[in-house]
């Protein structure tokens, strides 16, 4: 979810007993923002029903996150099915994507203010058909401006015919910038527990 979250995560969301890796996205240049560089883990070139996509980003992303994946089996001890996967925006995105296409199932899933990228494709990028079971939380604010409620609908609709533990709540006049009093903390916290309990 990137540095500036790295506070909501560890003192918000988080049960007291996970260990964060909170990594960022790197600098690029983004098409809809007129090739300014921006932190961002796929290039964007506009909001919409159906925006144009970024096949290679986001696949390259997913890798990166599959890496700090292994990493942290490799050097922590902790088996993937007690990680947990977390994103804002595009990193909401690039979490629901990665937790349904990796090559084992994961603990959990929680998507604030994002979508599923490349949602004709994940279909034949599923490796494991246990990633469909991953319990996923999907919030989104129906007063975003700028990843419109409606893409969110979309991703549930998408959702709800393929993975058998997805929850979506929409939440009344959040808007794209979450604070902390948004972030439903005993909700999210909760929702970990039960999927990584102590």
């Amino acid at each position: 979810v990137g540095t500036a979250w790295r506070g909501r995560v560890t003192e918000c969301i988080a049960p007291s007993y996970f260990q964060c890796e909170v990594p960022s996205a790197p600098v690029r240049p983004l098409t809809m923002a007129c090739g300014w560089a921006l932190p961002a883990w796929f290039d964007s070139y506009g909001w919409g029903s159906e925006p144009r996509q970024d096949y290679e980003g986001v696949v390259k992303a997913a890798e990166k996150i599959r890496e700090l994946i292994r990493d942290v089996e490799r050097s922590e001890g902790i088996p993937q099915e007690r990680i947990a996967l977390a994103g804002f925006s595009q990193g909401g995105a690039l979490a629901l994507y990665t937790a349904l296409t990796h090559d084992a199932p994961l603990g959990a899933a929680v998507i604030l203010s994002g979508w599923l990228p490349l949602h004709r494709n994940v279909p034949e990028r599923v490796v494991d058909d246990r990633c469909l079971a991953t319990p996923i939380l999907h919030c989104h604010g129906n007063a975003d401006e700028t990843i419109l409620v409606q893409l969110a609908v979309g991703t549930t609709r998408k959702m709800k015919g393929q993975c058998t533990a997805f929850d979506f709540q929409q939440l009344n006049g959040v808007t794209h910038n979450w604070t902390r009093n948004d972030l439903r903390q005993a909700e999210l916290r909760q929702f970990l527990e039960l999927h990584i309990p102590p």
